[in-house]
């Protein structure tokens, strides 16, 4: 079974494949998310030295439980100098909190970790994201028009790769839309964007919606929650997505439960303004990964 190697993870490792972590000759290949090889520079993860991966030669290493061996290395397309690492892990092993803990963010830097990809499909310079204009919090400001909706995808976003196994994502969200179609929430979606799944506070109906799109085709559920402040929750067990809100992060409302067979590539958080030039902006106070046993 291919499991995640990460940092902070220690499994012993049987083989080593390299590719996009996306597009990779294993039939089940999955994201390193820390372990991260850079083309430019020698990289130390966990104490385990690699070596120069811009000669394509990768030495023997041992270290923290780590045994990479005859491996070679094959720049990805596309991946700004990054490697990503498939690895077969040894039979029992059980992914954990520590695992799921790397996933999250308290964003209090005051800058953004580089585990993190600022995904701005219009270039639009009026689109950003800050860690200081909300001391605390990351702002994302969309600029219009921009949607995320069916196989529109113009929307900013800030996202990562997405883990393997269950777990919940949880932020608290401070959000204002009130022009039509204005929203701001977390999503899980795969390599191609056709398949997502996400919770959000949306100015339609000033409340709280889930959608589900498999295929481009998107349908969807809704509360009304006419609220500034809201804590959302994304819920992954297997094929099943939930989405909850909270006004106090303790006491959770089902919003909707959808089944989705999409193999998730990115989660993150998304802010959408309008299909009119119009500015809007959302802050997230974290984005908090934990593993459902």
């Amino acid at each position: 079974m291919y499991k995640v190697l990460g940092n902070g993870l220690h499994v012993t490792v049987d083989d080593l494949a390299i590719g996009s972590g996306l597009n990779n000759t294993n039939s089940n290949p999955v994201r390193a998310e820390k372990v991260i090889l850079r083309s430019d520079k020698h990289q130390r993860i966990d104490a385990v030295y690699y070596g120069d991966p811009s000669i394509g030669e990768w030495p023997d290493v041992e270290g923290n439980g780590l045994s990479l061996q005859r491996t070679k290395l094959t720049p990805a397309a596309n991946n700004n100098g990054r490697f990503w690492i498939a690895a077969l892990a040894n039979p029992g092993f059980e992914l954990n909190e520590a695992y799921y803990s790397q996933f999250s963010d308290e964003f209090n830097s005051l800058s953004l970790d580089n585990k993190w990809i600022w995904d701005n499909p219009t270039g639009d310079n009026d689109n950003y994201y800050s860690l200081s204009e909300v001391p605390g919090f990351l702002t994302i400001n969309s600029y219009g028009p921009n949607d995320h909706f069916e196989d529109e995808n113009s929307a900013p976003k800030i996202k990562e790769f997405a883990p393997i196994g269950n777990y919940t994502i949880i932020t608290h969200l401070i959000s204002n839309p009130d022009i039509a179609f204005e929203h701001a929430g977390i999503y899980i979606e795969n390599s191609s964007a056709s398949n997502w799944f996400k919770i959000i506070r949306d100015s339609n109906g000033d409340g709280v919606y889930v959608y589900n799109t498999i295929n481009y085709e998107t349908d969807g559920k809704y509360l009304h929650v006419p609220v500034s402040e809201i804590y959302l929750k994304l819920e992954k067990i297997d094929n099943q997505y939930s989405g909850y809100y909270s006004l106090d992060g303790s006491n959770w409302i089902l919003v909707g439960c959808y089944y989705n067979n999409m193999k998730p590539a990115y989660m993150g958080m998304l802010v959408v303004s309008t299909p009119v030039e119009n500015n809007f902006s959302s802050s997230f106070d974290y984005f908090r990964v934990r593993g459902i046993q």
